[in-house]
């Protein structure tokens, strides 16, 4: 019975870096999404 390789520091980090940038851009879109809602809102009670 053959183990998985190990994965190298690099590959770690690489996938690190990648899962931030993808949680970043959720972020965002959620910030913008939010920025949308609000300026919704504040029109509505003029």
């Amino acid at each position: 019975m053959m183990r998985p390789r190990l994965r190298t520091l690099e590959e770690l980090i690489a996938e690190n870096k990648e899962a931030l940038i993808n949680d970043q851009q959720a972020i965002d879109y959620i910030d913008e999404k939010m920025d949308d809602k609000i300026i919704a809102a504040g029109e509505s009670r003029i």
